[in-house]
């Protein structure tokens, strides 16, 4: 869910079967006074199979709102598929897909909008040819779509690297990822990466590690307007095998 900069309307998206279309993206706009439906968009990847929203972003100036996730394509294997859509009408803008290196699957989580950059950013996990995962990151331009860069992180143990979510400092010059990464011996750890919001370089990786040695996976980053300071998010394994939240602050 997310709410226009003014404070308006309401912006929904998930996934929603259709008649004979497999599940579908669906977006809905809604008066944030009343609750009276605005609009609703759907989208039916080319698998005509499984296609589920998994974020939803609004972008400060331009009245566009862009909607990310995971859609079939027509080998049925899952892409990223990212939409813009008209804020004010729900008329679809542009679409893209994003297929990692080894024509595996690929699953977004997590969109952020830069205004100053006009820029829009999606993170998630794309599967290797070996059946690992890794964070895979993409930028694209806000207006038209055209691909900006894309990175990928492959953690230490090359195994299981799942980025949950995605922010963009105040500034817009930098990108924060953030999700669960395989250690080399510590298992899941949280593992959050920042990258130069222009080209895609990383800047910085960091790694937290839980008492206990065992799961530990951040699902949420936010960055505070004022201090430029990240925020991390999640759950994290204790000495007696139960989970704790767990919240980190990193310097920007």
């Amino acid at each position: 869910m997310a709410v226009s900069p003014g404070g308006g309307t309401v912006y929904v998206t998930g996934a929603s079967a259709g008649d004979t279309s497999g599940q579908d993206y669906a977006t809905a706009a809604y008066d944030a006074a009343t609750g009276a439906s605005l609009w609703v968009s759907r989208y039916n990847g080319p698998g005509n199979s499984t296609d589920a929203a998994r974020s939803v972003a609004v972008s400060p100036g331009t009245g566009t709102v862009y909607v990310t996730g995971y859609s079939d394509g027509a080998g049925l294997l899952s892409d990223y598929l990212t939409a813009a859509y008209d804020a004010a009408t729900g008329a679809k803008l542009w679409v893209r897909r994003y297929n990692g290196p080894a024509n595996n699957s690929d699953y977004a989580a997590s969109a952020a909008v830069s205004a100053g950059r006009g820029t829009v950013y999606v993170t998630g996990y794309s599967y290797d040819a070996a059946g690992h995962s890794d964070y895979a990151t993409v930028a694209y331009n806000a207006a038209t779509g055209a691909t900006l860069w894309g990175k990928r992180y492959n953690g230490p143990a090359n195994g299981y690297d799942n980025a949950a979510a995605v922010a963009v400092s105040p500034g817009g010059g930098t990108v924060y990822v953030t999700g669960a990464s395989d250690g080399a011996t510590s298992g899941l750890d949280y593992l959050t990466a920042a990258y130069d919001a222009a080209t895609g370089a990383k800047l910085w990786v960091r790694r937290y590690n839980g008492p206990a040695n065992m799961g530990d996976h951040a699902t949420s980053v936010a960055v505070s307007p004022s201090t430029g300071t990240v925020f991390v998010t999640g759950e994290s394994t204790n000495a007696s095998t139960d989970s704790d939240y767990v919240t980190i602050a990193y310097s920007g």
